[in-house]
């Protein structure tokens, strides 16, 4: 019986530092979840809001104004776009025509333009957007 004794504090000793370490883990759990909802987003605001009464047509019909006016030179990057595409297409076909004279391993044969070249586009005259 008295080597039960003896263990008692030992045992107890154990046992608080098991119960210390579990209380140590929960309280590292409760800190890691409260930074992780500090962190969470917030909902965003809408990023273009709803027109109100007193919304100014003014800047909106100018920002449509001057999306329009952009149409010729989209049209025009396009063009040089395709022109260069033919200049590629063009150089491609030179190159499949020297290595053919020099090799004969059945390169594929020049390719013809796909589509007739592409002329840079007439302006057109600007008419005002009120009738």
């Amino acid at each position: 019986m008295l080597q039960i004794l003896d263990s008692i504090p030992a045992e107890l000793a154990g046992w608080a530092a098991v119960l210390a370490g579990l209380g140590l883990f929960a309280l590292l759990l409760a800190r890691i979840e409260r930074r992780t909802q500090a962190r969470a987003p917030k909902m965003a605001e809408p990023a273009t809001p709803a027109p109100e009464p007193g919304f100014d047509w003014h800047t909106a019909t100018a920002t449509a104004a001057r999306d329009l006016a952009r149409a010729s030179e989209l049209a025009s990057i396009q063009a040089r776009a395709a022109l260069q595409i033919d200049a590629v297409e063009h150089a491609y076909n030179r190159m499949l025509a020297q290595c053919a004279t020099v090799t004969d391993f059945g390169l594929a044969q020049p390719r013809e333009a796909a589509v007739a070249p592409a002329r840079e586009p007439e302006t057109p005259a600007r008419q005002p957007l009120a009738a």
